[in-house]
């Protein structure tokens, strides 16, 4: 017979056994967690925030080929990938260094983008309240003047372009008027003819083209992103936050805590109270008792000893079973239940009749009746010297 408890899941009541013995585990480990993270927090230098907001205009006119022979017309461009455009320009080094040559300081914090807006959050963090807000400031400020110039210069080389085409048209167009004065009857008047005609409205396209350009540049410098929220000195640091440390801390100690109570309560099988037993050794309970007649070792002793009637411990015998046959298992209260259920599968091979098992809960009884006494005698020796004598 093996004397393994049936594996099963945790109930209720045994979490919340878990948690009492082993709340003081708990308790320390969230408290550890807590005061490091309030050291840590203190430990910090005091840092203040203040945020900039620009919004950007998406809706701009722009040329969808700069060919003369296809249709120019404006678009919207994809909202997310332009704003993310912009976070990456309002980020680089570009900016930053300029923002650094204007105040004479490195400039920290970070640039956002709020969901499902056009606006460009600059937040700047500083040692000074007054610092962050100027710094916030000077950023989106600088942002915006770093824009318009890359936008004026990217419109005067898409200008540059075209004047040199057209340079070329209206030099070709001077040449095929020479030479229709210099030979009105000729016989390429008409192919040359056809060749002007063709120059000419390739000329006014590019010129469309240019005035579109133009266009772009004068609704950049005015409508394509503003500074719309000046920075205001905060009145409170942003670092560090020790209220939101405190809490996060408390709350993954706790976690931890519970994650060790539970490694340890899996580790530790010593024998504490009854429920342990149960948990144990696969026998009925039967309670658990002040003091018995045993040596402070796992001991069998019939149910008739005198001592567990005395505890209140009255097992009921199978029916046709001879009570003298029948056994209970005292297990000492700090036993492992490794132990305890050696000795029970040892007790079993000699052919002891095992039909529950109690709890020692006091010192072992010592003097004459302890050896004398049916109830306190040493099951494996006696079975051992039995079956000698057979």
């Amino acid at each position: 017979m093996a004397f393994e408890p049936a594996a099963g899941s945790r109930g209720l009541r045994d979490h919340v056994g878990v948690l009492r013995r082993r709340a003081p585990i708990i308790v320390a480990v969230t408290l550890a967690a807590v005061l490091a993270a309030l050291l840590a927090s203190l430990g910090q230098p005091r840092r203040y925030a203040a945020t900039a907001q620009v919004l950007f205009q998406q809706e701009v006119a722009t040329v969808q080929d700069p060919r003369p022979d296809q249709i120019v017309d404006s678009k919207r461009l994809d909202p997310v990938r332009v704003m993310q455009n912009e976070v990456r320009l309002a980020s680089s080094e570009l900016v930053r260094d300029r923002v650094r040559d204007q105040l004479g300081h490195p400039v920290t914090g970070s640039v956002t983008n709020p969901r499902d807006t056009d606006v460009l959050l600059f937040t700047a963090t500083a040692d000074e309240a007054d610092e962050a807000a100027r710094t916030a400031d000077a950023w989106a400020d600088t942002y915006v003047a770093v824009r318009s110039e890359l936008a004026a210069a990217r419109t005067e080389g898409g200008v540059q372009a075209i004047d040199e085409q057209l340079g070329v048209i209206d030099r070709r167009i001077g040449e095929i008027d020479r030479e229709l004065d210099a030979r009105p009857d000729s016989e390429r008047t008409a192919a040359l003819t056809a060749e002007q005609a063709a120059l000419i409205d390739q000329r006014a396209a590019w010129v469309r083209q240019r005035q579109i350009l133009e266009a772009d540049t004068a609704l950049a410098a005015t409508n394509d992103a503003r500074v719309i929220d000046r920075a205001d000195p905060p009145r409170r640091p942003s670092q560090p936050a020790t209220l939101r440390n405190v809490v996060l801390a408390a709350l993954a100690g706790l976690l931890l805590g519970l994650a060790v109570a539970y490694a340890v309560d899996a580790l530790d099988d010593v024998i504490r109270d009854v429920d342990d037993l149960h948990r144990a050794l696969a026998l009925p309970v039967l309670g658990s008792v002040a003091t018995v007649p045993a040596s402070g070792d796992v001991r069998a002793t019939p149910i008739d000893d005198p001592a567990l009637s005395e505890a209140g411990v009255v097992p009921l015998a199978a029916s046709g079973e001879r009570t003298g046959g029948l056994h209970v298992l005292v297990v000492p209260r700090g036993t492992r239940a490794r132990a305890v259920r050696e000795r029970a599968d040892a007790l079993d091979r000699l052919g002891v009749h095992l039909i529950g098992a109690v709890l020692a809960c006091g010192a072992p009884r010592s003097g004459p009746a302890a050896g004398g006494s049916a109830g306190s005698i040493d099951l494996e020796a006696r079975v051992a010297t039995e079956q000698l004598r057979a």
